[in-house]
């Protein structure tokens, strides 16, 4: 059995009970949420909040489109390749929500 990775308590639950063959996907999705999430802490300067969300932004379409610079959005298409992508143009609700 894999090792199961850091994530937190709700989520390795939810890890736990996925298909092994859709983890990676899962794990890849799990940590594009929390580096967005982490442009939110209370602590980040204005600005800099900004710019990772609209970074993030500009890196979910490029991920839609097939292009993926970031390790975890490079991950996520390759858990995907050869599966229909349409649902990448989906990820931008992570940076809307």
């Amino acid at each position: 059995m894999p090792t199961r990775p850091e994530l937190p308590p709700t989520r390795a639950l939810v890890w736990l009970y996925t298909p092994a063959a859709q983890r990676a996907t899962f794990v890849a999705l799990s940590g594009i949420e929390a580096e967005i999430s982490a442009s939110l802490n209370p602590g980040l300067e204005h600005q800099v909040a900004h710019a990772r969300l609209a970074w993030w932004g500009e890196e979910c379409a490029r991920t839609a489109l097939g292009a993926p610079t970031h390790p975890l959005t490079r991950g996520l298409g390759a858990s995907l390749a050869g599966s229909d992508l349409t649902a990448l143009a989906g990820l931008s609700g992570f940076v809307a929500t």
